[in-house]
């Protein structure tokens, strides 16, 4: 980030600057993938109307109607959440597991955020890990995450707003 906002500096007229804290937000929204960073940041500096980009700016660039979560989600997200999935009870249990980010997860508390039969349950958990759309633990059976916490942020934002509010203060759940 910093060296694209060197380059940003060398080009533009305006000198750009941002806050640390801003920063730290970028980096763990992007939770280390370039493209992701690239996105978020180019949302922050979109949103900057001082140029000094502050936490402020990396929210509204990020979670706004238009903002890099929906972009990124619509681009990486939305074929594991649609395409993948024709069960909305399927998706049920993403939402639930969303609700934990990519925490590990297991069934009993998967059943406390929704109601859903074990046999249903038992199947959605089998085929969520099968196409790769959850991820087991190695080191604990019956326990299961979602691969992001960028993932569990895309689907509270866009597909629970109905239940709870979103904001990046609910990214992490920790």
């Amino acid at each position: 980030m910093l060296s694209g906002l060197e380059e940003a500096n060398k080009v533009n007229k305006e000198l750009t600057s941002i806050d640390d804290d801003a920063l730290n937000l970028l980096s763990q929204l992007s939770e280390g993938y370039p493209h992701f960073l690239q996105e978020f940041a180019f949302k922050a500096f979109e949103h900057d109307l001082n140029n000094r980009i502050c936490v402020e700016d990396v929210k509204n660039g990020a979670f706004g109607q238009f903002g890099a979560l929906k972009q990124l989600g619509t681009k990486y997200f939305n074929e594991l959440y649609f395409t993948q999935i024709g069960s909305d009870e399927y998706r049920r249990v993403l939402q639930a597991m969303a609700r934990f980010s990519d925490s590990w997860v297991n069934r009993e508390m998967i059943k406390k955020e929704i109601s859903i039969k074990d046999t249903t349950l038992n199947n959605a958990l089998q085929a969520l890990k099968t196409r790769n759309i959850i991820v087991p633990n190695p080191a604990q059976s019956g326990e299961f995450r979602l691969p992001t916490k960028s993932f569990a942020a895309w689907i509270k934002a866009f597909y629970m707003l109905k239940e709870e509010p979103f904001s990046s203060e609910n990214l992490n759940n920790e």
